[in-house]
């Protein structure tokens, strides 16, 4: 535990100055699906109520960057929290998306499951939006679910399912939140209201770097399911390929950091219907 959180540091320290091109172009957040009272109907799945929305968040990289991590460190805080609780699939979930075998998607409510990623949406699938996503391979629920074609959510899961078949996934690295992060994202159900993932000294990374499936290099971070209000705060660290890094914190930059506002989030500031 103490060397992975060394290595964090080191990567921070190794930050430098601007350059002419930032590694960050924007953070994409998909309303992927808003489940309906069918849904709510699914045996061995847990508790999903009607109208919870699974978001996804993207990295938006420009061309050639990477995602190392996403972070909390002193002074930076990574918070991940709802007002009620997060959807996790009690018998095929996980913790992360590379977890999520590709074999069990087509079952009730896997789709719809609450997990960390650097990339993958699935064991064998890359994570794209599902406007980017074409009609091919589309993956069909077995058991008449995930149906809703609810307009805030944009296109049908059941037209597109926002995956890319690419294999071998990047694999998520945990530094110092493991612990945490299982009473959240693990294949447990809780209708406690309000949870909260918060750490100042861990992160989420991936060994050399994360990409995106295509040259629009959109990296997802994370699939969320709730009915609450989701809230996010984040600091993330981008490679760039001249071998430099950047550092875009939620909220008081310093030395060389960079802050970027969109790093929080508040899913009740969303209009109806926006992505």
């Amino acid at each position: 535990m103490k060397s992975g959180i060394a290595l964090l540091v080191i990567f921070l320290l190794t930050a430098t100055g601007s350059h002419a091109q930032n590694a960050l172009e924007g953070i994409i957040i998909e309303k992927y699906y808003i489940s309906d009272e069918n849904d709510s109907k699914a045996e061995g799945a847990g508790y999903l109520p009607p109208g919870s929305v699974t978001y996804r968040i993207y990295i938006d990289l420009a061309t050639d960057c990477k995602l190392h991590a996403v972070y909390g460190v002193e002074g930076h805080d990574l918070i991940i929290s709802t007002t009620t609780a997060f959807f996790n699939h009690e018998m095929y979930g996980a913790v992360t998306s590379n977890e999520v075998l590709a074999s069990t998607l087509m079952h009730n409510l896997v789709m719809l499951d609450s997990w960390l990623s650097v990339g993958a949406g699935a064991s064998v699938y890359f994570a794209l939006p599902k406007s980017k996503d074409d009609e091919k391979n589309t993956t069909k629920n077995n058991d008449g679910f995930l149906q809703n074609n609810h307009p805030d959510a944009g296109i049908p899961l059941k037209e597109r399912d926002g995956l890319m078949y690419a294999y071998p996934q990047l694999a998520v690295n945990f530094y110092g939140i493991d612990d945490g992060l299982k009473s959240i994202f693990g294949k447990t159900n809780s209708r406690m209201q309000g949870q909260e993932f918060k750490t100042n000294n861990g992160s989420w990374a991936c060994f050399g770097g994360a990409y995106g499936p295509d040259k629009e290099n959109l990296v997802c971070i994370a699939q969320l399911t709730t009915d609450g209000e989701l809230y996010f705060e984040l600091n993330i660290q981008l490679g760039k390929p001249d071998g430099t890094v950047e550092n875009y914190v939620a909220r008081n930059p310093q030395g060389n950091e960079k802050v970027y506002p969109q790093l929080i989030f508040r899913s009740s500031s969303l209009k109806a219907g926006q992505n």
